[in-house]
């Protein structure tokens, strides 16, 4: 660890230095109270009521029976107990949680907290807010019926005795006080069963309290329950290590609060503390790793700080053991509320970074980076990955011998792959301080070129921690990858992806959200849909399924068409199907648009040729559906279906005269047209081509244009066999117009496979031709399984088996 000067305190446990993560606080309540910060357990309780929250309101529509079967269940239990049980649970629950309260900003002002005890009261207004709000928008009654008996006074009580509960929790961490409120909690929520405000009602407004009271922790900050220098300095003379001096670290020590202690012996050691305030921002950093990372290479979290402590010290002895300069484990000891502090001896010396900052790159010698990949050499013999090789942990004493340090995350049995990551880590890192060039000499001079080869593929910002994409950027990763292929003289890679999710996949989780949202209500007032479809004509069902499946073989057909390159038909109609996988996971068809695009390219077709085969594909597409649209109006009739509403001239001509000066505008601009010249043009020219090759080949031409209507045919004979299988009685013509119709509509969501929308715009449209809202809710729901539920799995299947075939 970096040198760091050191004052001499009288008394030394009296009067310590704050951790570098506590320095200069933004307000204290006090000159002597702990510092404000925006606790992790504040963010914690947000998310968890969240998430809490959509679980309680989700799953009593989604298990409808199950709910119902619940609730039974209770009232036969609850039957021999007075009527009065109900009213007694909440007034204790209720007196509890306004006890803890009181107590609690008691307690605040009796320490002049004034600040905190302001925050607690703001936090239990805040609770009162959301029912309030509710109540006056009429979503209470809605979903969870909190309103209907005793008022909406019994849902602000519960919402701010659940802004109560959390503040109690997070202000006052101990055993006793969360027992407290979870009592409350409970009680509360039990005195459900007795009145129409059901127990998952009196939860979501629980639950709404904590949301409430996070937020207001969250932003305005709440006293930090990290040890002090106070607590640390007990624990060390506990120890038998009484301090002389103690100072905090500035360094990078993340997941802890480090400190630099001089023991009254004279001797120097280094001090890592970790609370549980870390503990829960490690939970949610896992969290949100699991979530963002296909290959995440955490293991499970440890039960307590004790044992993630004992993991670390573990860790570092088997390294040390392997030859490895490692800090040694002198001692371990409870610190604080909760926490664990470990005394490691300290190192005089600095941080590769931060030799690099003070003396330049050139400070960091050619043995220096040596002696760091041999280390990491012979921990991976022995199959122990650091896991976190920034170079604020790689650190070089005033002898000049490396050490490797904070071996918090290590892995003991590490696979291949986390081997790989604790490589590029450290390349990126160095790297980021030498230069690429440098850094890639010296690291495959040392391990060999195959294993850089097989390393190659994810150097990536993603396989590196935050602090090494920082210091690297965002363009500095192509620059390391292209100067280690070149010295291992390999290809450039096909980057695997790393993520799990992006924007692109937030936004459509966002949008699915909302689609199901729209949604449920729908279902849930339609309590008839639920009896017909297990009702169904199962040989209905399977002529759907049958047609849905024969759309595969169409869409094959039109797009072998809309390409000059011969393409096999069954290869073709397999590239389809795990279109349809795509599409499910991507808004606006965009996913099976790509994987088409990909597949044509690795086929053989060039990129511009495939590229005007798939717009030409879809362009043909939707001429013939508008088309047919025009045609079934016309067989239909409008007198049968009412006025159906057009766009008038003014309007196209107006949209025409927008495009125009768009476009007139664009190129006007010099760099505009040097792109549209040089760069669009030609691709352009490319594509066109390859359109008037199909255009006047007849058989391309026609299988286009059959399997266009094809794919048609099989949707709208799919909708017609779903219905019948209901019982819904329509003629085909007003069947074809309904889903020609109500896919335009649907084709605009932004949701995946339009997922949400397409329900609601085919259950609307049936329901303006006359259909029944149940039946046609039922009907469409049985179309949706046979076209879109059904085929995910062999969806799925196809999309693998093309991927590990090498077609994609």
């Amino acid at each position: 660890m970096p040198t760091t000067a050191t004052a001499e305190l009288e008394p030394p446990q009296r009067a310590l230095a704050a951790p570098a993560a506590q320095a200069e606080p933004a307000t204290t309540d006090s000159e002597t109270d702990r510092p404000i910060v925006r606790s992790p357990r504040a963010l914690g309780a947000v998310l968890g009521g969240v998430v809490g929250t959509a679980a309680v309101v989700a799953l009593p529509h989604a298990l409808n029976r199950t709910d119902e079967g619940f609730r039974a269940d209770l009232v036969e239990l609850i039957e021999p107990l007075p009527g009065g049980t109900g009213v007694l649970l909440d007034a204790l629950g209720a007196t509890i949680a306004l006890v803890l309260l009181v107590v609690v900003v008691g307690y605040q002002l009796a320490h002049r907290r004034s600040r905190s005890a302001a925050v607690d009261v703001l936090a239990a207004m805040a609770g009162a807010a959301g029912p309030i709000i509710a109540g006056l928008a009429g979503f209470s009654d809605r979903w969870t019926g909190a309103g209907t008996e005793g008022g909406h006074l019994v849902a602000i009580s519960i919402a701010v005795a659940g802004a109560a509960c959390t503040t109690v929790a997070l202000e006052r961490p101990t055993a006793r006080a969360r027992r407290a409120a979870v009592a409350a909690a409970g009680l509360l929520a039990l005195g459900g069963a007795w009145g129409p405000a059901s127990v998952s009602g009196r939860l979501v407004w629980l639950l709404s309290g904590v949301v409430a009271a996070g937020i207001v922790l969250l932003a305005a900050g709440s006293p930090s329950r990290r040890p002090t220098g106070e607590d640390v300095a007990d624990a060390l003379e506990h120890l038998g290590m009484p301090v002389a001096s103690l100072d905090s670290h500035g360094g990078d020590a993340r997941g802890s609060t480090p400190w630099i202690a001089e023991l009254a012996t004279g001797r120097r050691v280094f001090v890592k503390v970790a609370s549980p305030e870390e503990r829960v921002a490690d939970l949610l950093f896992r969290l949100w790793r699991r979530i963002r990372l296909r290959s995440h290479g955490d293991a499970r979290p440890h039960a307590s700080l004790a044992q993630a402590a004992e993991h670390e010290a573990l860790a570092a002895t088997r390294a040390a053991a392997l030859g490895v300069r490692s800090p040694r484990v002198l001692a371990m000891a409870h610190v604080g509320e909760g926490g664990v502090l470990t005394v490691l001896e300290s190192v005089s010396g600095d941080a590769l970074d931060a030799i690099a900052e003070r003396d330049g790159p050139d400070a960091i010698t050619e043995s220096m980076l040596r002696e760091a990949w041999a280390a990491v050499a012979a921990l991976h013999r022995a199959h122990l990955a650091h896991r976190d090789l920034r170079a604020a942990n790689v650190m070089v004493d005033e002898g000049g011998d490396l050490w490797l340090v904070d071996f918090a995350v290590a892995d003991l049995m590490a696979d291949e792959h986390l081997e790989r990551v604790d490589l590029v880590e450290l390349l990126c890192s160095t790297a980021a301080l030498v230069g690429p060039r440098r850094a890639v000499d010296v690291a495959v001079s040392v391990l060999g070129e195959q294993v850089w080869a097989d390393a190659l593929p994810i150097v990536q910002p993603l396989a590196t921690s935050t602090a090494t994409r920082t210091a690297l950027g965002s363009s500095g990763f192509a620059d390391v990858r292209d100067a280690l292929a070149q010295r291992v003289q390999a290809p450039s890679p096909e980057l695997p992806r790393l993520g799990r999710i992006d924007w692109r996949t937030g936004a459509s989780i966002v949008a699915l959200g909302l689609a199901t949202w729209t949604l449920l209500p729908q279902l849930a007032d339609s309590d008839g849909v639920w009896e017909q479809i297990p009702r169904a004509d199962r040989g209905m069902l399977a002529l759907a399924a049958v047609v849905s499946l024969a759309s595969y073989a169409a869409a094959a057909t039109s797009l072998r068409g809309a390409v000059p390159r011969p393409l096999g038909f069954f290869a073709t109609t397999l590239a389809q199907v795990a279109s349809s996988f795509a599409n499910r996971v991507t808004p606006a068809k965009v996913g099976g648009t790509a994987l088409n695009l990909r597949w044509l390219v690795t086929a053989g077709v060039e990129a511009p040729v495939a590229a005007a085969g798939v717009s030409l594909n879809a362009g043909v597409g939707v001429v013939l559906h508008v088309l047919l649209t025009t045609f079934v109006v016309l067989w239909v009739g409008r007198s049968e279906v009412g006025e159906l509403g057009s766009v008038s001239p003014s309007t196209v001509l107006i949209g025409l005269g927008v495009l125009a000066a768009v476009v007139a505008a664009a190129t006007a601009i010099a760099p505009v047209r040097r792109l549209v010249r040089h760069r669009l043009w030609p691709r352009v020219r490319q594509s066109l081509a390859a359109v008037a090759e199909v255009a006047t080949a007849k058989r391309q031409l026609g299988l286009l244009i059959a399997g266009s209507l094809a794919v048609t045919a099989c949707y709208v004979a799919a909708l017609h066999l779903s219905l019948a299988s209901v019982g819904v009685e329509i003629s085909l013509p007003m069947v074809a117009l309904v889903y020609l119709a109500a896919s335009a509509l649907a084709s605009a969501a932004p949701t995946p496979g339009g997922l949400g929308a397409t329900e609601a715009a085919f259950a609307g449209a049936l329901a303006a031709v006359g259909v029944e809202q149940t039946a046609a809710i039922a009907g469409v729901l049985v179309y949706r399984l046979v076209t879109f539920w059904l085929p995910i799995i062999p969806g799925w299947l196809a999309f693998v088996h093309l991927q590990r075939s090498g077609q994609l």
